[in-house]
């Protein structure tokens, strides 16, 4: 399994603005048959941040719909929307794989 991170914080009296958006992305990727995400803040730590926290059955799945969610012109205008709502520079993203047993 592959956890991909999307961690961005939001612009001080907007977050319901980007709730708002969150779920109009989520209906349309919900839509397309993509993996479905969870959004959560941290209960301590940074104020007004956003942790977007995607499970990938494999990294086939995660590129293919990265790939897909990156050309598909309706989700770019909502990303875009929502990049508006978000401290400049904040974001960042992470990949994390499950381990196996090591030899």
């Amino acid at each position: 399994m592959y956890r991909y991170l999307i961690r961005e914080q939001v612009r001080y009296g907007q977050f319901r603005e980007y709730l708002e958006i969150n779920r109009e992305l989520q209906a349309h990727a919900k839509a397309k048959g993509w993996v479905p995400w969870t959004l959560m803040v941290p209960t301590v730590g940074a104020m007004n941040e956003a942790v977007t926290v995607f499970d990938y059955p494999s990294l086939e799945v995660f590129e293919r719909e990265s790939r897909e969610a990156e050309t598909d012109p309706d989700f770019m205008k909502l990303i875009r929307r929502s990049a508006e709502l978000i401290v400049q520079g904040s974001g960042t993203t992470e990949l994390l794989q499950t381990i196996t047993d090591l030899a």
